[in-house]
């Protein structure tokens, strides 16, 4: 998200409750943080794979696919988050929208 020039990665993550389960990554890490948005709109996307190189865990990859024609520019924007927020947290960011 910090090495995009087009600011078009978008992450929101909170730390994990110390009373919920662990949770592990495939190379047996522990998993600390919830992410719970992780959006790329790839309509900004300028493809120049800055993201690629300083991806930790090189989930990140440029495939040779790059025009994806559709009617509408909110299509272009992917959801890759699973998680929730926490009940707190989505209650913060729902006063602060209200505000």
């Amino acid at each position: 998200m910090r090495v995009c020039p087009t600011n078009c990665i978008t992450v929101k993550s909170e730390k994990r409750a110390k009373d919920e389960p662990e949770v592990f990554a495939s190379d047996g890490t522990p998993i600390k943080m919830r992410t719970y948005v992780y959006d790329i709109d790839m309509a900004l996307c300028c493809y120049c794979a800055l993201c690629t190189f300083s991806c930790p865990t090189h989930c990140l990859y440029m495939t040779p696919s790059y025009e994806y024609s559709v009617y509408d520019l909110n299509d272009h924007i992917y959801h890759f988050a699973k998680d929730k927020p926490s009940v707190s947290k989505a209650a913060v960011e729902q006063a602060v929208a209200k505000a």
